[in-house]
């Protein structure tokens, strides 16, 4: 069964002194103004489910002004089990606990209660860099898969070793091949896992882009600069990388960084074969945004058998209003849902009245 979560903790978090939070099953929705502490709540959900933030936080930034820690608890049951998560965050370190036990990232947090982020930032997900395409898919295949977080870390340990002998000078080192053939065996065997989970995503994507544009046809491609194809055995992909590494040697020792691998490769989005990031509008662009959430959503539940957490973020605002009819059309029935909102008219009445509201305000909160 799919864990939901009853209630969360607040202990000089941010702008929060010592609050609880306690949620509906299915809909709740936190509204106020800017700046008061929605996104922090969701942040700090993020946090303690996934050990990441979309915000990318440095320790101190998620300690209120003058304090020496923050505290942040969270409570979740799947109907048979409690869980029970505390995360104390100091200005140098965190560390976690699961049901009192101190625990670890890989081993008791990751892929347990998993969490789908919808924040205003990844409505820029086709007209943004390659980088945030491929942190996008990584996270969720590290939310799906623990052997997908250690590749990512051994893969990212090779490369920053491969570009600290590049950066130095040290093109001709032993070491430098022994980096290459490690970044070209780890980087074959990402790019393989990588390739695996979106040919599982990008159906549904493009099944849930034409339930919200019917008119258009979404194509969804996984591109790279170094030959390898869906088509490749894992040590074929190896073998092109090893060779296209060895193609693009002299330049990379001019430019001191490590110029092919799964680290450049890119998704394209194509409606009606033309590409999304420089003819599609901002209807469209952000059209496939919201199909790649819902999307990751069925993933979750269809890998996991578990329904994820649906976190949404002052996005509400950003959709006009059949998007967000399309996002309000799964709120709450594909997985339990907690959404941030400055407007409350952005919701028919029909979900207001079976939704749990929360007014939040800079002085105090209280239940609508």
């Amino acid at each position: 069964m799919s864990f939901q979560i009853s209630n969360l903790k607040l202990q000089r978090f941010r702008n929060y002194e010592d609050k609880i939070f306690e949620f509906d099953p299915n809909v709740t929705i936190l509204w106020g103004s800017n700046a008061v502490g929605k996104t922090s709540t969701i942040e700090a959900i993020q946090v303690l489910c996934e050990a990441t933030s979309f915000r990318k936080p440095s320790y101190e930034d998620m300690i209120q002004h003058g304090e020496e820690s923050a505290v942040l608890e969270l409570s979740a049951t799947d109907g048979e089990r409690t869980r029970d998560v505390t995360l104390i965050v100091e200005p140098h370190t965190k560390s976690y606990k699961v049901n009192g036990k101190k625990t670890t990232v890989s081993n008791g947090i990751l892929g347990i209660i998993p969490v789908i982020v919808f924040a205003p930032d990844n409505l820029s997900l086709v007209k943004d860099s390659a980088g945030k395409r491929r942190d996008e898919i990584d996270a969720l295949g590290q939310q799906l898969s623990k052997n997908y977080t250690r590749l990512l870390k051994e893969y990212s340990k090779a490369l920053r070793g491969r570009n600290r002998l590049l950066s130095d000078g040290y093109c001709t080192d032993p070491a430098f091949d022994a980096w290459s053939d490690q970044l070209a065996a780890i980087g074959a065997v990402l790019y393989r896992n990588r390739e695996k989970l979106l040919e599982r995503l990008i159906p549904i994507v493009v099944q849930q882009y034409a339930s919200i544009d019917p008119e258009a046809t979404l194509e969804v491609a996984y591109e790279n600069n170094w030959g390898a194809t869906a088509e490749d055995t894992t040590e074929e992909v190896e073998q092109k990388l090893r060779d296209a590494l060895d193609d693009s040697f002299i330049d990379e020792c001019a430019r001191k960084i490590t110029l092919v691998g799964p680290h450049r490769d890119d998704i394209v989005f194509r409606i009606d074969g033309h590409d999304v990031r420089s003819f599609g509008s901002q209807g469209q662009q952000r059209t496939v945004a919201l199909s790649w959430k819902l999307a990751e959503v069925s993933l979750i539940e269809e890998m996991l058998g578990v329904k994820p957490i649906l976190l949404l973020d002052d996005v509400m605002s950003e959709l006009d209003e059949s998007r967000r009819n399309a996002l309000m059309g799964r709120v709450g029935e594909a997985a339990q849902t907690i959404i941030t909102t400055t407007n409350i008219h952005y919701f028919e009445t029909s979900l207001l009245d079976r939704a749990r509201v929360i007014e939040i305000s800079s002085e105090k909160c209280r239940d609508g």
